[in-house]
């Protein structure tokens, strides 16, 4: 077996996971922003409250459960990334109006979603590479 066709079948699993870790990540960050954050909180540190508790979230989560299966730099990049996004954005939607959980899941997911293809395309700028 060629070292490409090995590569061929991993790639989906590392696919998989890193999709799998953003999105819960994301998830993850935007419940409990949505749980902390009320309409009586000024939006500026509802933001930065939520995003460094979207980080630490994303850290603990990464270092403890995702990077022993898919990598150490190809999770905590995103998934810290992620962790920041959803929290600010949960965060400041939660001071303006009442965030349910399903927004709440929502918002973290896309959060989520948005990040790993940013890391994607980032990926393959920075090592020029052109996806065929």
């Amino acid at each position: 077996m060629r070292h490409s066709d090995s590569v061929e079948k991993v790639r989906p699993y590392f696919l998989i996971g890193d999709i799998f870790a953003s999105v819960s990540v994301g998830i993850l960050a935007g419940l409990v922003s949505s749980a902390l954050v009320d309409t009586g909180w000024h939006m500026l540190p509802a933001m930065i409250t939520c995003m460094i508790l979207g980080m630490l979230l994303a850290l603990i989560l990464a270092l403890f459960v995702f990077c022993r299966y898919f990598g150490a730099m190809e999770v905590l990049v995103p998934t810290m990334f992620t962790g920041m996004l959803a929290g600010m954005v949960v965060g400041m939607v939660a001071a303006m109006t009442v965030v349910e959980w399903p927004l709440a899941v929502s918002l973290g997911a896309l959060s989520g979603l948005i990040i790993l293809m940013i890391t994607y395309v980032a990926n393959i700028i920075i090592n020029g590479k052109i996806v065929s």
